[in-house]
């Protein structure tokens, strides 16, 4: 005859359990482990002192451009001013050379 199988971890006085063994669940989907490797653990490590590093980087790299747009600024400034002064004087000289042309056109009589 078919006898009913009895689960043995789940036996109880000879009668199947009617709750939920907990006392050994089935595996369902995924699960945490206690267990951690120790490689996994080195590789954090690794990976936190490497982001660490790539932040004091960015942050190095940050105020060294800083640093250089100012200076980028004072000397864009400098030579601005310097081009507005020599545009000054070329439009000086041109003011001479036009005084020049027109004492010569008139002395021609053209």
């Amino acid at each position: 005859m078919n006898e009913p199988q009895i689960n043995r971890r789940s036996d109880y006085h000879g009668q199947k359990y009617p709750g939920v063994d907990r006392r050994h669940p089935e595996p369902t989907g995924w699960h945490l482990d206690k267990k951690v490797p120790l490689a996994f653990i080195f590789a954090l490590l690794v990976q936190t002192v490497m982001i660490v590093i790539a932040f004091q980087d960015l942050k190095r790299d940050t105020a060294l451009n800083t640093a250089q747009i100012d200076t980028l600024k004072g000397e864009n400034t400098k030579m601005y001013l310097d081009s507005k002064d020599e545009r000054a004087i070329v439009r000086e000289q041109y003011k001479t050379l036009n005084d020049k042309l027109d004492r010569l056109i008139e002395r021609k009589g053209l």
